[in-house]
């Protein structure tokens, strides 16, 4: 096995950022969202066209609203941007179908995020999940068609969802209407991470398609997630994998330990989401992972006949694996994982 070395923004050459429309200036003063009515939200986001996309969906009357390039390339994020992510409403009804966690942040990704930040702000007690590798899927609920909803990515007939659903049906044995029921009365939508390694292989390898769990919120404007326990109970009632807890902290200086160890890790997972007392969350990559990302960024501009020069990685490992990749076929470099090709390529060491 060979070494990483631990890096920030100085192995790898960042490009520019490609894109260059300009934001609303009026959008980043917009306040109060969490108070707000939904047929309110309705209306706010209307007047923000280029910043909030709105598309219709294959359930009649239910639109999803997302965050636009611009918002997530430029970082200017405000409280109407933080919930248009993965957020579903029936239009008709005013009615909150699905949604999912308002967006957070990485370590370090923001001013919120350092070190310095988290030792004054934090609320303890921090809780540390693993971060799994693969696609947010939520299961939510519409009233007036009196369904289910399998929802992803700003859609209910995509892939995604598409391969959420099938994923979920191949996996659950429970009733359905109970569970319809369940989501209804609570007025929940479930959280869940798709891993698909056959139609959607990401960074971390691995065997077998299933869903996991990681997350149960109340249909509402205002982010109300349930607790861990509450989650877990969930879990056990309908026979959900749930989430890892992998740590509890309860001071800074344990925290702080962690994350700048497992921030340097070499072990095949993403890293880990941080929630506190307040439902305040972070999420940390770790060196792995990061490191195997930008790699496939490479082998893809290289499969298109981009020119990389060996040098646009200071890692040793990185550079061996770029000049690997000049060597082999642009179909092939196209059309394999990443993580098919850091097999082949270690095992060719």
């Amino acid at each position: 096995m060979f070494n990483f070395y631990l890096y920030k923004n100085d192995v790898f050459k960042t490009s520019i950022n490609p894109w260059k429309a300009k934001l609303s200036e009026n959008i980043q003063n917009v306040s109060g969202i969490d108070s707000a009515s939904v047929e309110h939200i309705i209306s706010e986001m209307k007047k923000y066209p280029k910043e909030i996309i709105i598309r219709e969906t294959s359930i009649p009357n239910v639109c999803s609203f997302n965050f636009s390039r611009d918002i997530f390339f430029k970082g200017k994020w405000n409280e109407l941007s933080k919930i248009a992510r993965g957020l579903f409403i029936n239009t008709t009804s005013n009615e909150i179908v699905a949604r999912g966690y308002d967006k957070f942040f990485n370590f370090e990704e923001r001013q919120f995020n350092t070190l310095s930040w988290l030792e004054e702000n934090i609320k303890y007690p921090v809780y540390a999940y693993e971060k799994y590798n693969g696609y947010l899927g939520m299961l939510g609920y519409d009233s007036m068609s009196d369904s289910l909803v399998f929802c992803s990515k700003s859609s209910t007939s995509s892939d995604y969802s598409t391969w959420f659903k099938e994923i979920f049906v191949s996996n659950w044995t429970g009733d359905e209407n109970d569970l319809k029921t369940f989501l209804k009365n609570e007025n929940l939508c479930l959280i869940f991470e798709v891993i698909d390694p056959i139609n959607d292989p990401h960074i971390v390898k691995y065997d077998k398609k299933e869903i996991v769990l990681i997350g149960a919120v109340k249909r509402l404007v205002k982010f109300t997630p349930l607790s861990y326990k509450e989650q877990c109970e969930i879990a056990k009632k309908f026979n959900f994998k749930i989430k890892e807890l992998i740590k509890t902290f309860n001071d800074f200086q344990t925290l702080k330990d962690f994350i700048l160890n497992e921030s340097k890790s070499n072990d095949e997972r993403e890293g880990f989401v941080f929630e506190d007392a307040n439902n305040y969350m972070f999420k940390l990559k770790n060196h792995f992972y990061k490191f195997w990302k930008n790699l496939r960024s490479v082998k893809d501009r290289i499969a298109k006949g981009h020119n990389v020069p060996l040098g646009w990685c200071k890692d040793p490992v990185g550079t061996e694996f770029i000049g690997w990749c000049k060597k082999q076929n642009k179909n092939f470099l196209s059309n394999t994982s990443i993580i098919k090709l850091r097999e082949i390529f270690l095992n060719s060491r």
